[in-house]
């Protein structure tokens, strides 16, 4: 599964306002992010659930491994309380 429509449906589980996408200034590849995952790739960044794969990159359209799924499940997880 690409790791942007993991990141799409994060908006819909936290209460905050909504994001503007200011957050996916730091990352060279926010261009990347389709217009319909920029507000849960916001969110998952501002939450802490996504830090990128490196300090400049989200890789957003590479498929999430196993082990980066069960990384962001945990985050979210740990991030609502569950």
């Amino acid at each position: 599964m690409h790791k942007a429509r993991i990141f799409a449906g994060f908006h819909r589980i936290f209460s905050q306002a909504a994001t503007n996408g200011t957050e996916l200034n730091a990352f060279s590849d926010r261009s990347a992010v389709s217009s319909w995952a920029v507000s849960g790739m916001a969110e998952a960044i501002k939450e802490g659930i996504v830090s990128g794969m490196a300090t400049d990159r989200l890789a957003t359209n590479d498929n999430a491994t196993r082990a980066e799924a069960a990384a962001m499940i945990y985050k979210l997880l740990t991030v609502s309380g569950k």
